[in-house]
């Protein structure tokens, strides 16, 4: 059930054809799920240099983003990456120019020069080769929307470089906002695309279910 802002499991018992809850204060919005064994599972997590993953969770995934390198001038990437212990899950390392705020200009700079796509595509590669890498996970943020067939055009060029060497792209999408007119809009990400460009999509999508 979904009530203040967060959901919260709900005992039930069935008579009939019908599923009773106790007596008691209604939730705003209900999700009924019937659980089962999955024929396959993918489950993915974040760890960033200031985190450590708990050693319980390890057999349960099957990748990990590990990061951050965090774009600059020029196309220049700097950072850390987190070291942790290899096992059946596969390693990403996490691209980004996010910080307390999206870097913008720095990523409409490298979308808008050719040189430095190529450095900054080559450094990545060099990264993800170079620590044995499945691939690299993209979290660009901010794409201005007069950027989209560039962004296109870079994730396409990315995702050349790192499968000629046996890598994946991942790609993490933001969340689009909805308009007025009930239109969602993506702003310089263009999901059809990136869907079609990337091994991997993530999506950044609100808890709230009013959204869906």
């Amino acid at each position: 059930g979904w009530h203040n802002n967060a959901w919260a499991f709900i005992p039930t018992s069935t008579s009939g054809e019908q599923i009773v809850t106790a007596a008691g204060e209604l939730p705003q919005l209900f999700a009924l799920v019937q659980t089962g064994s999955p024929a396959s599972r993918a489950m993915g997590t974040e760890i960033l240099p200031t985190q450590e993953m708990p050693a319980a969770a390890m057999p349960l995934l099957s990748e990990v983003t590990v990061g951050s390198l965090t774009l600059g001038e020029g196309g220049s990437l700097s950072g850390d990456i987190v070291a942790i212990p290899d096992g059946v899950y596969q390693q990403f390392i996490r691209v980004t120019n996010t910080g307390v705020v999206a870097d913008t200009q720095s990523l409409v700079a490298l979308l808008t020069d050719a040189t430095a796509q190529s450095a900054n595509i080559q450094a990545i590669v060099d990264q993800v080769t170079s620590g044995n890498y499945a691939g690299a996970n993209i979290d660009y943020q901010g794409v201005p929307a007069a950027q989209r067939e560039a962004f296109n055009q870079y994730l396409t060029e990315l995702a050349a470089a790192l499968q000629a060497q046996n890598k994946q792209l991942a790609v993490t999408l933001g969340t689009p906002v909805q308009e007025a007119n009930g239109v969602w809009n993506s702003g310089g990400q263009d999901w059809a695309a990136i869907g079609q460009i990337a091994d991997i999509v993530y999506v950044q999508m609100p808890l709230s279910p009013d959204a869906y």
